[in-house]
């Protein structure tokens, strides 16, 4: 968690939760990148599912980006924006709006490995009272990306705004 400070919070909390009784609030008080945080991993090849629960509040913006642990910058994954005014987007495209306040559910899936026959990925958002996920193919990422040792959240909002994770897995697909 980057930085530690009293005015950018990353804390578990019990004031909401998608599953259970807690879930990780994130509270967005300076601007730029911070605060961050990431979860450190080794996974080399294979398909692989990241998948958790959201809540945003109105004027919460926050990016996650998947890594490479060798090329770090020079070799970025997936990467999903969450915008303040509720839109979700790719490498700079529009998808589709989230509603704010209200817990849903987004999943990325991709190929690792150098073998893998694309460098694109496919999200899925789940919203509230839906069966069916909106699903987008193809999305690329860089070529270098080969395999993933960091999934990082970067803040994108002031204000002492917050966004809420629940039930975050990083997994193979069978």
């Amino acid at each position: 968690i980057y930085p530690r400070s009293a005015t950018n919070q990353v804390k578990v909390t019990r004031q909401t939760a998608a599953e259970g009784t807690q879930s990780l609030e994130v509270v967005n008080a300076l601007s730029g990148w911070v605060p961050h945080f990431c979860h450190l991993m080794r996974l080399s090849k294979g398909r692989v599912r990241m998948s958790m629960a959201l809540r945003i509040e109105e004027g919460a913006g926050f990016t996650v980006q998947m890594r490479d642990p060798e090329l770090w910058m020079a070799a970025l994954g997936p990467t999903v924006v969450f915008t303040p005014g509720g839109g979700i987007a790719v490498n700079g495209k529009g998808l589709m709006k989230f509603p704010h306040d209200t817990w849903f559910r987004i999943e990325v899936e991709l190929e690792l490995g150098a073998a893998r026959k694309d460098h694109a990925f496919v999200l899925r958002v789940l919203l509230p009272g839906e069966k069916t996920p909106h699903e987008f193919t193809g999305l690329p990422f860089k070529r270098g990306f080969r395999k993933l040792g960091w999934v990082g959240f970067m803040s994108g909002s002031v204000g002492g705004k917050r966004y809420y994770v629940d039930d975050f897995k990083v997994e193979p697909v069978r």
